[in-house]
């Protein structure tokens, strides 16, 4: 089995599964193996799927996408590292969303690289980042 190395986060997931930009499918269909999405990524796609005008359908469209990757579950030791986050950028005044800290927090705790569009996740210390979007992507 190959080592997972990276966590795609919600934005991410949601610009491949929308087919844009084309810049994204080919690091994508290159490293799927070792691709992986936190369960609180999961928890947003569902929650955007309950939402939305067509739930079967877009429940559908994540079942296919999240079928091709693996899922990290969140579990206690997970919260506590998201909590160091948080506690990090309390102390410098900074804020980002909850949801992002959790994904923030578990992809540092799994020493995993995060690939993200999303520059509030550039506050959280010592999380390694990989755009996707940008004109030359980073892996």
């Amino acid at each position: 089995m190959t080592a997972i190395t990276r966590l795609l986060d919600t934005s991410t997931c949601l610009d491949i599964i929308r087919d844009r930009p084309v810049s994204l499918f080919e690091p994508f269909a290159r490293l799927l193996p070792s691709l992986a999405v936190s369960a609180v990524t999961v928890e947003e796609l569902r929650f955007g799927a309950n939402r939305s005008a067509r739930p079967p359908h877009h429940h559908a469209v994540a079942d296919r996408f999240l079928g091709r990757l693996h899922i990290l579950s969140f579990d206690a030791d997970d919260a506590a590292e998201a909590a160091r986050v948080r506690a990090e950028l309390t102390a410098r005044g900074q804020r980002i969303g909850a949801l992002d800290m959790l994904i923030g927090g578990h992809c540092r705790r799994h020493g995993l690289i995060l690939v993200t569009s999303d520059r509030d996740f550039r506050r959280i210390a010592n999380l390694v980042i990989e755009d996707w979007r940008s004109p030359t992507p980073d892996p």
